[in-house]
């Protein structure tokens, strides 16, 4: 999109837009921060640890949600992870 296209006709963003940028510039945050400062040499702690300071951001959480429900799929059907 030019810069006269976005100056003189915004364009109208979704809410599923808007809540995606959320999400991923949380993420983003979160392995930038765990790079720059780990806590620990467990990781699980690390990562609990930042799952808690993120409580309310709820686009963050789903996709946490959806992501460990998408692993626990594998152990449930037996095969294994290539």
């Amino acid at each position: 999109m030019s810069l006269f296209t976005a100056i003189f006709f915004p364009r109208h963003r979704e809410a599923s837009e808007v809540a995606y940028e959320r999400a991923v510039g949380a993420s983003d945050d979160l392995i930038r921060r765990m790079r720059e400062n780990p806590k620990s040499a467990d990781a699980a702690r690390d990562m609990v640890a930042d799952i808690w300071d993120h409580y309310q951001n709820i686009p963050f959480l789903t996709s946490v949600y959806e992501t460990v429900q998408e692993m626990k799929v594998v152990p449930l059907n037996g095969t294994r992870p290539r």
